[in-house]
């Protein structure tokens, strides 16, 4: 404290370095920090699909057109890219995970592709009872809760093309035998009245797509602007090959094939049926009967369709117990799922077949290539990300900004004042403090104006070693020892022998023994004895001439 109240200014500046890291360290309060949407827009590529790509029907190439290079293309089924995306949709009842651009972005497409258009047939229409009248006469063996099929001509609702018998439920026509069967048949009126009868048609529609992803999490707005067609089935189509080996394709063909691979992956989910009754044989006789689980052929079960309000007795029927289980003693009780019932049937079948047309974007196969002349345009896409935004009011931070800003300036003026008044400039270097430290053993002597510590450092003293523990000079003690008339030769000797390495011979050595008066003799021929080549070079002219008495 009294070298702080003896030097004022040092104090000063050392208290303003010691306040200066306060600033920095201490927030003000009025600081807060907000996190902000930073939005961009670009025009960039984003999934989409493209039904004039050849990776959606399964195709066979007939070259037996009957005038060359025309060839006839036909179709076979869907490819498994489709079946991969369809399935997919149908069985989580959502659109399949499609890759964003970004995190967070959103985007709107506008594009044509198939839609499902539903309708319940009222009780009046003739074409319904119709059917009803076709699956009472055949389905003779049992009662049939679920039965769908898919015609294969173009004449889908005729009822002479019906197939109904369960163990053929895929598209065609068949005959059956009407004879009146052993088993208990259910009465007509039961299934004109209670028969829901649904017929889709596949048509090309207009969508309107909106996609918005919020940390990865996907939400699309769908919507349908309109159709444009029913889109009939088509069988194939003959394309013209010319010699350049590019084939001039029907791009509406292509188009038909790309649609009817979706609706035939589509269809193959739900069509069979689900019944109570007989098992019949293909020769028509019962060959089995189930009375306490229904007998199922068809995949429907594993899609989202039994959500729908008319399939609550369907839905009822495959989560029940059997009779032979219900008599089984189990402590366990199964967990019982019951579906929300919230749609129609009809509005329902339309979702499903949207979310699978979107679901479509999420298989790269799919999508289109843009080298191609039929790829579709960039999409406008909005971006934003999350960005700190730092809200604080001005006068608080220049109170504490201010201050800190104040006690830098001051340290500066401080530190400028001091080097003006002391008229040098000082740092903390290692050899600054060896230079002012005081009772310090140094290997070179310092002057006095070299203790004062200021910059920059002698040259003469740039090349110092300095050793810790420091090495002591023994050249002064053997110098005393040598002068010492009374027992320098017994001193010398041990110095010799202790710290021999560390003693050198030299001219001032030789001058002290020589004027030892009472033993610097001995003393010459001891050192002449330990060191001789030192001592003949120590020896000089003025030495011999002025001491010959000890010399010789």
């Amino acid at each position: 404290m009294r070298m702080w109240c003896r030097m004022p200014i040092p104090a000063l500046l050392l208290f303003a370095f010691w306040l200066l890291p306060v600033a920095p360290l201490i927030t003000p309060s009025t600081l807060t920090i907000q996190s902000v949407l930073l939005k961009t827009t670009a025009s960039i590529r984003t999934p989409r699909v493209d039904f004039t790509s050849m990776n959606f029907a399964s195709i066979s190439r007939n070259s037996s057109a009957p005038i060359w290079p025309d060839f006839q293309m036909s179709y076979l089924g869907p490819q498994f890219h489709v079946q991969k995306s369809v399935q997919g949709s149908l069985v989580s009842g959502a659109i399949m995970p499609i890759a964003p651009p970004g995190p967070n972005s959103t985007w709107s497409l506008d594009f044509l592709g198939p839609a499902l258009s539903c309708k319940a047939m009222g009780n009046s229409e003739s074409l319904r009872n119709d059917i009803i009248t076709k699956l009472y006469s055949d389905l003779d063996f049992g009662e049939t809760q679920y039965l769908s099929w898919v015609p294969a001509n173009g004449k889908p609702w005729a009822p002479e093309t019906i197939s109904v018998t369960p163990e053929d439920s895929s598209p065609g026509s068949s005959q059956y035998d009407t004879t009146q069967r052993a088993y208990d048949r259910i009465e007509r009126s039961y299934y004109l009245n209670n028969t829901y009868l649904l017929q889709c048609t596949l048509q090309n529609a207009s969508y309107g797509a909106t996609f918005s992803y919020i940390n990865g999490v996907q939400n699309v707005t769908l919507s349908t602007l309109g159709t444009w067609n029913n889109v009939s089935y088509l069988d194939g189509f003959t394309a013209s090959a010319e010699e350049s080996a590019n084939a001039s394709l029907n791009l509406t063909s292509v188009q038909t094939f790309a649609y009817q691979a979706v609706m035939d992956t589509f269809a193959s989910m739900l069509v069979g049926s689900v019944r109570w009754g007989a098992v019949v044989g293909s020769g028509g006789q019962v060959v089995a009967e189930s009375t306490s689980m229904p007998i199922t052929d068809t995949s429907m079960a594993t899609t989202v369709l039994l959500q729908a309000r008319e399939m609550t007795n369907v839905t009822q029927l495959l989560t029940s117990q059997s009779d032979l289980l219900a008599t089984v003693q189990w402590v366990g009780t199964s967990v019982y799922q019951d579906e929300p019932a919230t749609q129609s049937m009809a509005e329902l079948m339309e979702e499903m077949f949207c979310n699978v047309t979107i679901s479509l974007m999420s298989n790269v196969a799919l999508n289109p290539n843009y080298t191609s002349p039929f790829a579709p345009p960039n999409a406008t896409v909005q971006m934003w990300m999350l960005q700190n935004l730092y809200q604080y009011t001005a006068s608080t931070l220049w109170i504490t900004y201010g201050a800190a800003i104040g006690l830098s300036a001051l340290s500066v003026l401080v530190g400028a004042t001091v080097v003006l008044t002391e008229r040098a400039a000082y740092s903390t270097c290692f050899s600054t403090l060896l230079r002012v430290a005081n009772n310090l053993y140094l290997p070179i002597s310092l002057k006095l104006q070299d203790t004062t510590g200021q910059d920059p450092l002698p040259r003469h003293l740039s090349s110092m070693v300095v050793q810790f523990p420091p090495m002591i000079d023994f050249s002064m003690a053997e110098k005393a020892a040598a002068g010492n008339s009374w027992n320098g030769k017994e001193v010398t000797a041990l110095l010799l022998d202790r710290r021999g390495d560390q003693i050198t011979i030299t001219e001032e050595l030789i001058k002290a023994a020589a004027n030892n008066e009472g033993n610097g003799k001995e003393v010459m021929a001891l050192l002449h004895q330990q060191r001789p080549e030192s001592f003949a070079v120590s020896i000089t002219k003025k030495s011999i001439r002025l001491h010959p008495h000890v010399v010789n």
